[in-house]
């Protein structure tokens, strides 16, 4: 059983199906709450899918009622994603990913700072670990190149 106050922890910050609704940051709220949480005898994956529900609203509480039986947490964050993220949002997001390019007025500092933000805006993009990482690198100006190469001594693989 899981204790009220992490119930009520949770329902704080529930999510509404509005234009002003970002799933992406209430997914990141709802993972910094459940981090904060332990529970004896329970994973961090069966806490989130346990305590999600309370974190819904309005026509998101009826959605997950009548979801299917998810035993992950991997499995009902990408059901959420697949539901209330709209796709094309998701696909600018991955082509801003796959596709980025370090603007010639910019620092690599302020790039590395830009392109950060991508992954996580769009947590559910499913790329492979370590791919973001590569799309920056390729992504960077001749002179980024050369001081990644110097402070890495010719480590990064490109």
């Amino acid at each position: 059983m899981i204790h009220p106050s992490f119930v009520a922890l949770i329902e704080r910050n529930k999510f509404l199906i509005t234009a002003k609704e970002d799933p992406n940051n209430q997914m990141c709220t709802f993972i910094d709450y459940c981090s904060t949480i332990k529970q004896a005898g329970l994973t961090q994956s069966q806490l989130r899918v346990m305590l999600f529900p309370f974190s819904l609203s309005d026509d998101a509480r009826d959605w997950i009622q009548n979801l299917k039986k998810i035993d992950t947490w991997d499995e009902l964050a990408l059901a959420f994603y697949q539901q209330y993220f709209p796709p094309g949002t998701t696909a600018t997001l991955r082509n801003q990913i796959t596709n980025f390019r370090q603007t010639s007025d910019e620092s690599l500092y302020e790039a590395w700072n830009r392109y950060k933000k991508l992954p996580r805006e769009c947590t559910h993009y499913g790329f492979e670990p370590g791919f973001t990482d590569l799309q920056f690198y390729n992504g960077r100006d001749e002179e980024a190149s050369q001081v990644l190469n110097s402070t890495t001594n010719g480590r990064i693989v490109h």
